[in-house]
């Protein structure tokens, strides 16, 4: 299966958006929304880890981050993925979190929820399987248009 790292942000600005391999929505690092994948593991063969880094230095622009997992090729069963995240933090427990639930058809699975709260980085453990991006979107309320798109 080829698992992708994601996540859906929002600014103080209001500023919502996804960052992700497909369609090539890498987000930036100096630029909004300051959120960056820093590539992606096509193989699906467990190898090489997806990393997405938050440039903290601009967090009091950031107001919530939302870190899922897609199975974007292969069947969607994630206790056969054998998918692990990390979400560290500065000074905060490191979250680690076994992408192994036992459902079917459930394309995706939240990570973590990091919101702002009074400029300070809380972070949220989710670990809740969808069929799709919309229905985590619906969960968790940031209202964007999705439509199909492909990663080349």
């Amino acid at each position: 299966a080829d698992l992708d790292l994601c996540c859906l942000f929002e600014l103080t600005d209001g500023y919502r958006g996804v960052v992700q391999a497909l369609g090539n929505n890498f987000g930036g690092f100096q630029t909004a929304p300051f959120v960056e994948l820093m590539g992606d593991e096509r193989q699906g063969s467990g190898t090489q880890a997806e990393i997405m880094r938050i440039n903290g230095k601009r967090w009091d622009e950031i107001r919530r981050l939302l870190f899922f997992a897609m199975i974007f090729d292969g069947i969607p069963n994630w206790a056969k993925a054998n998918g692990r995240a990390r979400v560290l933090v500065p000074e905060q427990v490191p979250v680690s979190v076994r992408l192994d639930q036992a459902t079917m058809d459930q394309r995706v699975c939240s990570i973590a929820l990091l919101e702002n709260e009074g400029g300070k980085m809380v972070v949220h453990k989710r670990v809740e399987t969808f069929k799709n991006p919309r229905e985590l979107d619906q969960q968790y309320g940031w209202g964007l248009r999705w439509s199909a798109g492909t990663k080349d």
